[in-house]
């Protein structure tokens, strides 16, 4: 096994001095937790408390109870949500030949644009699949505001 980068070692320090470590993604996480343990290992310790390394969407979470207005949506709670969506009006999925996937779809794509800061024009012309998933966000974005819930992927703006 080849040595960490520098950069690394450097970061598990930190973790040794109680910082926690934000990150990109859960991968990166786990990669720094594991590095972490393999380090300790290496210098004989025999036990040491869980290190505090998170992806940055898990730590905005955290911080939204606190800070944030509305009920954030579970994960579970919004797939439900979007495919109660996508099931009406005139984009509806029963049409499709895998709805679910269209769902999961169109919800990474919502995620995006959110995470980006995206907006659509109303006057920019839009393929079908397109309008279906501007028709879609526009609905979910619809029922957020109705029952007062807030969206995972809102949620780095609103803590921002």
């Amino acid at each position: 096994m080849r040595a960490p980068h520098p950069k690394v070692l450097e970061i598990m320090g930190l973790i040794k001095e109680g910082f926690t470590v934000l990150t990109v993604n859960k991968r990166l996480s786990r990669y720094l937790s594991r590095q972490f343990e393999v380090s300790m290992k290496a210098a004989g310790v025999n036990g040491w408390d869980t290190p505090r390394v998170l992806p940055i969407s898990s730590y905005m979470e955290d911080l939204y109870p606190g800070i944030g207005e509305g009920v954030l949506l579970s994960r579970s709670r919004t797939r439900a949500l979007w495919k109660k969506i996508a099931g009406k009006g005139a984009f509806s999925t029963e049409i499709l030949l895998m709805p679910d996937g269209a769902i999961d779809a169109a919800y990474e794509a919502y995620g995006l644009v959110k995470e980006y800061r995206i907006i659509l024009p109303e006057d920019i012309y839009l393929n079908d699949e397109a309008t279906a998933f501007k028709s879609w966000a526009t609905a979910y974005e619809e029922e957020l505001k109705k029952e007062g819930y807030v969206d995972r992927s809102s949620i780095t703006g609103a803590v921002a």
